[in-house]
């Protein structure tokens, strides 16, 4: 999976990063084309995270997809999905209106994706590291968001804080 692949790729005191820029670009490209599709077809994935990608290969050429579909809803008939029940939900990944009020729309995967794109940035580190799901929720709700990872150009980061906008409507 992404996660696994990040984390093995981490330089290392005798060995420079594997991965260029333009290696993790190209990874997060993958999964903004995969979303793009799910959106276009009008399905919620509701767990986009690096854990839940799996990759061709490890190699040159490698093309990341999104897999792991056991949480997503066919919103075809309805514009969102209101989750009910106690199900573990992964609250890193998720925006206020999802994990206070239950809802999930294309505008909750893309928040999600901005945070897969900080977790491909950060060479597989987990968000908000330290941090309990219940703290994640009051910072995100009080409008605490990730830092920018090391060495993340800054365009890069501001299309993260695009994703993580309060209000799903001025996502992109």
């Amino acid at each position: 999976d992404l996660k696994t692949f990040l984390r093995e790729s981490r330089p290392k005191p005798d060995r420079a990063a594997p991965l260029t820029m333009r290696d993790l670009l190209s990874c997060i490209v993958d999964v903004a084309k995969g979303c793009k599709y799910m959106e276009e077809n009008r399905f919620i994935h509701r767990d986009i995270a690096a854990r839940n990608c799996l990759l061709t290969t490890k190699g040159p050429g490698r093309v990341v997809k999104i897999a792991d579909f056991g949480m997503a809803r066919d919103i075809y008939r309805a514009d969102y999905y209101r989750k009910g029940g106690k199900a573990m939900l992964p609250i890193k990944w998720m925006p206020p209106e999802a994990f206070l009020d239950g809802i999930f729309t294309t505008k909750t995967d893309v928040w999600s994706f901005g945070v897969l794109m900080w977790e491909v940035m950060s060479m597989g580190y987990m968000p908000y590291t330290g941090c309990a799901n219940r703290e994640v929720m009051q910072l995100v709700t009080n409008g605490g968001r990730l830092a920018p990872p090391t060495n993340c150009p800054s365009q890069l980061y501001a299309i993260m804080t695009q994703c993580w906008q309060p209000n799903p409507d001025d996502r992109p």
